[in-house]
């Protein structure tokens, strides 16, 4: 073997360990344990679905629906829906709490919603922030409003105030519900009923989660916590005990 092609080939070796290297650790188990909540109806007006790993959450708006994120892919979403007996075209207005596949990945299901993100999560879909280093972007185009830190909505009978949580990813937000039910995505954890920093291996900023989280246990009023990996809670004041 001649000695350029020998180098190629070991460049070439040696790429592929690390990218597999990379999606090995990717994918490994993680410590906290997830608990995914089955599709079913929670409180008076919250439904959770099921995506298997990932839930989202929609909020009963009088005669419509407003979906917190929307799992992996039409398909998943569909299937949670119809185990609810909710039709897609109930649904008018969509929240996500991020970008990631896991979180927008249903979207194209719906039709004419109106979604609402935050400004600061736009660059993790026009390619200006990468998600990870071997990957694009999870989502390249969602059409939508975009949000601010504090920003209240009212819909219907609903309020929505967006409150910017960045850290698992720079545009993070959170939405809280009517002042007491609080949708976090994946801005956090719950680890036995307390609050904790997300999957460290997704995050992107863990300091800066940190103080998201602070910043989200100084709000008053909040009753329930719903994630996007580790289920609920209904008692928020115990959950946030130690970050205050």
């Amino acid at each position: 073997m001649n000695k350029p092609l020998k180098i190629v080939l070991i460049s070439l070796g040696a790429i592929i360990v690390v990218i597999l290297g990379f999606f090995a650790y990717m994918f490994l188990p993680v410590g906290v344990t997830r608990v995914i909540t089955p599709t079913g109806q929670i409180t008076d007006n919250v439904y959770a679905i099921s995506g298997g790993y990932v839930n989202c959450y929609l909020v009963s708006n009088g005669a419509d629906y407003i979906l917190i994120d929307s799992l992996t892919s039409p398909e998943a979403l569909k299937t949670g829906l119809d185990e609810l007996g909710i039709d897609p075209e109930s649904i008018r207005y969509v929240f996500l709490t991020h970008a990631d596949y896991d979180h927008a990945g249903g979207l194209p299901l719906l039709s004419n919603v109106t979604v609402y993100m935050s400004s600061d999560e736009e660059q993790m879909i026009n390619g200006k922030t990468a998600r990870f280093i071997f990957a694009p972007p999870a989502v390249k185009e969602i059409k939508h409003t975009a949000l601010n830190d504090s920003q209240n909505l009212i819909i219907g009978s609903t309020m929505i105030r967006a409150i910017a949580a960045p850290g698992h990813t720079p545009g993070s937000m959170c939405y809280l519900v009517d002042g007491k039910y609080l949708f976090a995505g994946d801005a956090m954890n719950l680890n036995d009923g307390k609050a904790d920093v997300f999957f460290f291996k997704y995050t992107m900023d863990m300091e800066t989660m940190k103080k998201s989280i602070r910043k989200i246990a100084a709000i008053t009023g909040i009753t329930a916590i719903f994630t996007g990996h580790t289920g609920y809670t209904t008692n928020a004041q115990a959950a946030f005990e130690g970050w205050k």
